[in-house]
């Protein structure tokens, strides 16, 4: 099919040799008076195409402003020497995947808003304040939040519902469920490929580990291998300045018992962003200056 622009050429041609101007070249002539014309007809087909909304929300519920949910942003350059108007992929397409990725692991029915968390019970609202407070101070600071306590309590819904608030902000979170993500990489031998799989979480904008340490029925606390690999991804991110999101049925103070390093780390990157929920009645004195039970 021939462009407008091939016609018009076709046809300048064509009123170029029925003057006579057989002595000048009229390609020469072309590509001194027209290729700038070119290069803003691909500008404003560039412009155009910016302006046509896509419907990828439809799919993730992402909004980009950025390239209206086309997936792509078009510019105008050169291409063999010729201007023509090309596609390049929007950064949105990097939450995306993370939104995705979310859905993918089973958390589809968690990516719930903040605002449906059930807060009835005094400590149902000290789990909300802690999740509102991150966001509207921890997230800027670069902090990280920490959800530790009783089994049932809401700790996964909830660190998802601050996950999707972080997406829908067009942040890229990782999602790790401890308890396969670990068993999968401590079985992988110690190679490249495990280096590549161990990479992704480390560098992930945020981590979201859910689950950590959850105790096992006749094991008294995580193995050495769990410890080394928990200490490997937080000792990473704890230099690099990366935040974490954690949830684990362990208090915060228990991880010191099991490694202090490891507990250390996680317990200054989370200061001021720790909610740990009472397993019965009573309170847990050892977590003063780290977040009280509540």
């Amino acid at each position: 099919m021939i462009s407008i622009a091939d016609e018009l050429t076709i046809v300048m041609r064509r009123i170029w040799q029925d003057h006579g101007r057989d002595g000048e070249s009229f390609d020469a002539f072309l590509a001194a008076h027209m290729n700038p014309d070119r290069e803003q007809m691909a500008r404003r087909d560039a412009e155009a195409s910016n302006r046509e909304p896509g419907h990828l929300d439809d799919e993730d519920g992402y909004n980009c402003p950025r390239c209206l949910n086309r997936g792509n942003i078009w510019k105008a350059m050169q291409v063999g020497g010729h201007w023509q108007s090309v596609p390049e992929r929007c950064d949105c397409w990097k939450v995306r995947a993370s939104i995705r990725r979310m859905r993918a692991s089973g958390l589809e029915g968690s990516l719930r808003k903040l605002s449906e968390f059930v807060a009835e019970e005094p400590w149902q609202k000290a789990m909300l304040v802690a999740a509102q407070r991150y966001l509207a101070f921890g997230v800027e600071a670069g902090g990280s939040l920490y959800l530790g306590g009783a089994v049932g309590s809401g700790k996964t819904m909830l660190g998802s519902a601050v996950c999707r608030e972080l997406l829908y902000k067009g942040h890229e979170v990782r999602y790790m469920p401890w308890v396969t993500e670990a068993a999968r990489l401590k079985a992988m031998a110690m190679d490249d490929e495990r280096e590549e799989e161990l990479a992704v979480y480390r560098r992930a904008e945020y981590l979201y580990i859910d689950d950590l340490f959850k105790p096992v029925p006749g094991q008294s606390g995580p193995t050495a291998a769990d410890v080394r690999l928990a200490y490997d991804l937080i000792n990473y991110r704890y230099i690099n300045h990366l935040p974490m999101i954690v949830s684990s049925e362990r208090y915060i103070n228990e991880l010191m018992d099991y490694d202090e390093a490891t507990g250390s780390r996680l317990a200054e990157m989370c200061r001021g962003h720790v909610v740990n929920v009472g397993r019965g009645p009573g309170r847990n004195w050892r977590l003063r200056g780290l977040g009280e039970v509540v």
